[in-house]
């Protein structure tokens, strides 16, 4: 497992920022962080999801804005994988 410098690490809050100008993650970041849940998503569930989508980075209202919404989406896409 990597493990980010002490001023690198997420605080583990809902309200966590994670992209933007308060933001703690570059791409490499976010990039990693993507490969460690799907891989952690992966061993607990067996289900494959991808984060890493462009399109969703790109918009707007993307779910990649803090851990909040980010656990949202990842909640949501496991329960379509699972239910079918």
């Amino acid at each position: 497992m990597i493990m980010l410098p002490n001023d690198r690490r997420l605080e583990k809050s809902v309200e966590t920022v994670l992209l933007g100008a308060t933001g703690k993650l570059d791409s490499l970041g976010l990039t990693l962080l993507f490969v460690g849940i799907e891989q952690k998503l992966e061993a607990e569930f067996g289900v494959e999801i991808t984060l890493s989508d462009a399109l969703l980075m790109s918009s707007e209202n993307n779910p990649f804005q803090t851990i909040g919404i980010l656990s949202s989406y990842i909640i949501h896409m496991l329960e379509e994988k699972i239910s079918g």
